[in-house]
């Protein structure tokens, strides 16, 4: 009932977790086990606001895609709890899930955001092998992959209904907004991972325009 709501309101959730630095919003895609909790919590820590990394929600507002919080608890596994030991305390077990549990507020106490412009999208690709590859991804694909999303596939909705086609045309605009890449990595080196979104994805972009 809600993501029908959001859309008829120009709106969506995305399954992915959105994040941003300096106002500039970046939202983390990847499947199941990609990291995208883990490196929620280490971009915390490095300052990043927080809007969620199960279903933040993403809004066409005057032509541009804006996320705006719908926070929850990061969700952590074993192999992740014991990787930021140093929140264990302020972690809560749920049994339902499996998963421990942090509030982001634990890690920093401002950092829920409210909303943001998105600028990169970061398709997640991890791979024990692999080392830190950022490649571009071209518009036509990075529409294809985000439209594989749970939340932004069109769904059994009518294509030329008003609501599919406000649909598509938030997804249309963000990949004409956003800078859309995919991320390989190795390991579970998620500060190192955080740090690489940092400078290579948003500071050095901006720096690079500026120059």
């Amino acid at each position: 009932a809600l993501p029908i709501l959001l859309r008829s309101h120009g709106a969506s959730f995305i399954h992915a977790a959105v994040l941003s630095w300096k106002g500039k919003g970046v939202v983390l895609l990847g499947p199941k086990g990609a990291g995208k909790s883990s490196l929620s919590a280490a971009l915390i820590e490095l300052g990043f606001k927080y809007y969620g990394d199960e279903h933040p929600i993403l809004s066409l507002e005057k032509g541009k895609v804006w996320g705006k919080s719908f926070p929850s608890a990061i969700a952590l596994d074993r192999n992740s709890k014991n990787y930021f030991h140093l929140w264990e305390s302020k972690m809560n077990w749920h049994p339902h899930r499996g998963k421990f549990l942090l509030d982001p507020r634990k890690i920093k106490s401002n950092s829920i955001g409210k909303r943001c412009l998105v600028q990169t999208v970061i398709f997640l690709n991890p791979n024990e092998k692999a080392e830190y590859r950022v490649t571009p991804v071209p518009s036509l694909k990075a529409y294809g992959k985000l439209l594989e999303d749970y939340y932004l596939a069109v769904g059994d909705e009518p294509l030329l209904s008003k609501e599919s086609i406000a649909h598509l045309d938030l997804v249309a605009k963000l990949v004409e907004q956003s800078r859309s890449v995919q991320l390989s990595y190795g390991g579970k080196k998620f500060r190192e991972v955080a740090r690489v979104i940092q400078r290579e994805l948003i500071d050095y972009p901006s720096k690079r325009r500026a120059a």
